[in-house]
């Protein structure tokens, strides 16, 4: 390549370097800012989704307390008409045969209820897979569980926090389950028994992950006094609902990359698309500068012709 040639391509390099580098400074300038105010957006876009699943999430959890609350108050009223041993056992099975949501129900009278010739009596209907067993309790403690003995001591409905009744030779429930217990009162104001009504903890914690906005998010279950669990060693977004009935609080754990999930990939394509424009914005100055400078490349071939013509004949002179 000529001297002249090189200095062309020379002046379009470094003039096209500078324009296009001046350009991008604007430009990307211009884009960092829009980047970041784009985070700020997605990220509050993605907060927003989450607090609205979990508002989703708390929603069903208090409708099937609500059910489960109206079953067993409706079946209060029903006891107290008729409390035949027979009864019981039809009205705990009839329950949870209509209410796929109640995994299993009890009607435990006090163990002065009935004469000497029935004994202490509790009818128990638990769900199996998908049978129903209903059956008369066995013959041990159940007036000290907690089930029995909360309503009993406070007079009035109530949650129990989640508990494990499976009890060794008897029909109980091998899962964590949770209960609301209504105290029965006869006409006098006497105690005479505990309607208690189970939902599995399993099934409810597997039907709200349902709503989980995000792949790797999850919810938990708190009991009122529980502190939160620790989280594995990732940066997370916790947000909580408490549940009015029980005082539950529902814990919606996010990881942060699911929720900066979509301001990275967006990082990804906007700095591509920059890289990209770049390059093809400094090939148009060099290609536009080469052609305006073109002139000037000629005028300087021109000079250097005429000088070397004069340098020649002062040679030979």
């Amino acid at each position: 390549m000529s001297k002249i040639g090189f200095r062309r391509h020379s002046l379009s390099l470094k003039l096209g370097v500078t324009i296009t580098a001046f350009i991008a400074l604007l430009f990307i300038s211009s884009v960092g800012l829009l980047y970041i105010r784009s985070r700020q957006l997605v990220k509050q876009e993605a907060l927003e989704r989450a607090e609205k699943a979990l508002d989703k999430t708390a929603l069903r959890v208090s409708c099937y307390l609500s059910e489960i609350e109206a079953v067993t108050e409706n079946l209060k009223w029903i006891v107290n008409q008729d409390q035949t041993p027979d009864s019981l056992l039809a009205y705990t099975r009839r329950i949870v045969a209509l209410s796929t949501n109640i995994d299993g129900c009890s009607i435990t009278m006090e163990p002065d209820f009935y004469p000497p010739s029935v004994g202490r009596f509790s009818a128990y209907t638990v769900r199996k897979g998908d049978s129903i067993i209903t059956q008369r309790e066995g013959d041990y403690d159940y007036y000290s569980k907690v089930w029995y003995r909360t309503p009993k001591e406070q007079q009035r409905p109530c949650w129990i926090n989640p508990f494990n009744d499976y009890n060794t030779g008897t029909l109980s429930n091998d899962d964590i389950i949770v209960s609301y217990c209504i105290p029965l009162i006869d006409k006098t104001g006497r105690f005479i028994g505990v309607i208690s009504t189970d939902l599995s903890m399993t099934w409810l914690l597997e039907t709200i992950e349902e709503d989980k906005p995000y792949p790797h998010s999850y919810c938990i279950i708190l009991q009122r006094d529980d502190s939160l669990p620790d989280i594995s060693g990732e940066p997370c977004y916790v947000f909580q609902k408490i549940v009015h009935q029980t005082g539950w609080r529902i814990s919606l754990i996010c990881p942060e990359r699911d929720i900066l999930g979509g301001y990275k990939k967006l990082g990804y394509i906007i700095f591509t698309v920059l890289i990209i424009g770049l390059i093809l914005l400094l090939i148009f100055f060099m290609r536009s500068i080469a052609r305006f400078v073109s002139p000037l490349n000629q005028l300087v071939r021109q000079i250097s012709r005429s000088e070397e013509r004069r340098v020649g004949k002062e040679c030979r002179s």
